[in-house]
């Protein structure tokens, strides 16, 4: 469905593989990528039809964990809150990365074993993460395929360079 596996790219037949994670203008460039993944699935979804929304995804709490390309894998949590017509919003922590913001759109399935579509934005302010260090504000772009079985599978690309994946799961009696 999503062309871009997080930020693994397979690009007019060359695939680019980064050793070390993607950083610098390679990582500005696959970020870019998949920001226009994100706004091209959000363009179509505009255009769908009051039927195409007729299966809402379950809105809650999910939780995972990320494998990211950095080596800094961190536990996930996600208030998810899928709205009529399409729009998503909500907010999150990661263990490492501390809180965020999220707001973009879901569709229709693609696939038999999807329940809908997904593509947002999601914005980590300025912050101290535990109180020890402050990081600089960046933004993650977020495709993500919600499975008939409840999961959700992300896939995503961070502005500063990093990608990865992560299987959130519907947290129970939240």
């Amino acid at each position: 469905f999503f062309g871009i596996m997080g930020c693994a790219v397979a690009f007019l037949g060359y695939a680019f593989v980064f050793e070390d994670g993607v950083f610098g203008a390679a990582g500005k460039v696959l970020f870019g990528l998949k920001l226009g993944e994100v706004n091209t699935f959000n363009e179509e979804v505009r255009d769908a039809t009051e039927a195409d929304f007729a299966v809402r995804p379950r809105s809650g709490r999910y939780v995972g964990a990320s494998t990211e390309d950095d080596g800094g894998d961190q536990g996930v949590t996600t208030d998810l809150e899928f709205g009529a017509g399409g729009t998503i919003t909500g907010s999150g922590r990661d263990s490492e990365d501390g809180r965020y913001t999220l707001s973009g759109r879901w569709g229709p399935p693609a696939e038999p074993q999807e329940v809908a579509r997904c593509a947002w934005i999601e914005r980590y302010p300025r912050q101290s993460v535990f109180g020890t260090e402050e990081n600089d504000a960046f933004d993650v772009a977020v495709t993500a395929s919600v499975l008939k079985n409840g999961n959700i599978d992300v896939l995503f690309c961070s502005s500063i360079g990093v990608s990865g994946s992560v299987v959130l799961r519907r947290r129970r009696g939240i």
